[in-house]
């Protein structure tokens, strides 16, 4: 992956990790729009930046890289994104009419534990079975 120019990487992240300290799921970034994230199955406004289309174009173009062109014909894009080399995040990138759409969804390092989805009891009997 092509490196962001140093302050386009530098907002990203920072809006990232606004999603992180939200313990939120998702981030959704789109052009000329406020900055939104899914925070216990809540869409919410993060931050009440405005995000331009050129930089959310340099975001697009760099997590794109040399798939871009392919990306401008399909209009759609799914890959990876890590921050600072503990927070993974799956992409999903589209075109729409107003300029572009970008999801971030966080990869949890670890899978939950019955207790920690606060699942009911009688899931917890079930996962027991053979």
């Amino acid at each position: 992956m092509a490196i962001l120019n140093e302050n386009v990487l530098g907002e990203l992240n920072v809006w990232l990790n606004m999603l992180i300290d939200a313990e939120g799921a998702d981030l959704h970034i789109k052009s000329n729009s406020t900055i939104h994230a899914r925070v216990n199955n809540d869409i919410i406004i993060l931050s009440n930046e405005v995000v331009n289309h050129e930089t959310i174009k340099a975001i697009v173009m760099d997590l794109t890289a040399k798939e871009y062109e392919k990306f401008y014909e399909t209009k759609e894009f799914d890959g990876s994104y890590t921050l600072n080399g503990a927070h993974r995040f799956r992409v999903n990138i589209s075109m729409h009419i107003g300029g572009y759409a970008i999801a971030f969804r966080l990869i949890h390092s670890y899978i939950k534990s019955l207790e920690e989805l606060n699942l009911p009891s009688p899931l917890h009997k079930l996962s027991h079975l053979r």
